[in-house]
């Protein structure tokens, strides 16, 4: 959780721009309570500073970097502000069988395994209402600092209607799956040439995408 009495501001760049290099610039002129995230998707990031340097930053900002027109959100923080970490774990398991019929005839079976993940933020101002997109599915969310740990919301509806809403608790740092998508690999392909003669290929597997989501 972060300080009271923020603003918080979205800003959007040109293509070129690399938002690593900005938020890297952007900490160095920040004070402590400050912060900035990014959202590669977009390209853009978000900034939380206090209300009488919001100013600042963003001439600061138009000055150095080439930005888009529009400025996608520019709000005062009331309350604290919960940083979620959104993860995507990433497991990929196949098995390839690859018959080549022709000039050369041979038989090959591969297996491969890959694991990959990758860790997105996003601020949301305390009883406020933030949104997760994930595979093209939104997930609305709400936070609450308790004592030691945090009452967090998920909803597919802004309204968070009943029946569509999860509550969970949970401390800092720890991580909670909130999706978990599996995808059939199970494919045939043939390929014919003068050359190749008949390539069979098969691969069957799964691919399992996993969503956690944590509160730092």
């Amino acid at each position: 959780m972060m300080s009271i009495n923020l603003w918080a501001s979205t800003y959007c760049f040109e293509r070129s721009e690399s938002l690593f290099t900005i938020k890297n610039n952007l900490k160095k002129i920040m004070l402590p309570d400050e912060d900035v995230i990014i959202d590669t998707k977009s390209n853009c990031l978000e900034t939380a500073v206090r209300p009488y340097r919001e100013s600042l930053i963003s001439k600061y900002l138009r000055m150095n970097y080439s930005m888009r027109p529009e400025l996608a959100k520019k709000s005062r923080i009331s309350g604290q502000l919960c940083r979620f970490h959104i993860k995507k774990n990433d497991s990929l398991s196949k098995i390839e069988d690859k018959l080549n019929l022709g000039t050369k005839n041979n038989f090959e079976k591969s297996q491969v395994s890959e694991t990959s993940s990758s860790v997105r933020e996003i601020l949301v101002s305390e009883g406020r209402v933030g949104l997760l997109t994930i595979e093209d599915e939104n997930i609305y969310v709400k936070c609450e600092k308790y004592a030691e740990t945090f009452g967090i919301e998920l909803s597919l509806t802004s309204e968070f209607s009943q029946g569509l809403t999860t509550s969970l608790t949970l401390a800092k740092g720890e991580w909670i799956n909130i999706s978990t998508i599996k995808n059939d690999l199970a494919k045939k392909s043939n390929t014919k040439s003068i050359n190749l003669g008949i390539e069979h290929r098969k691969i069957t597997g799964e691919q399992t995408i996993i969503y956690f989501v944590s509160i730092q």
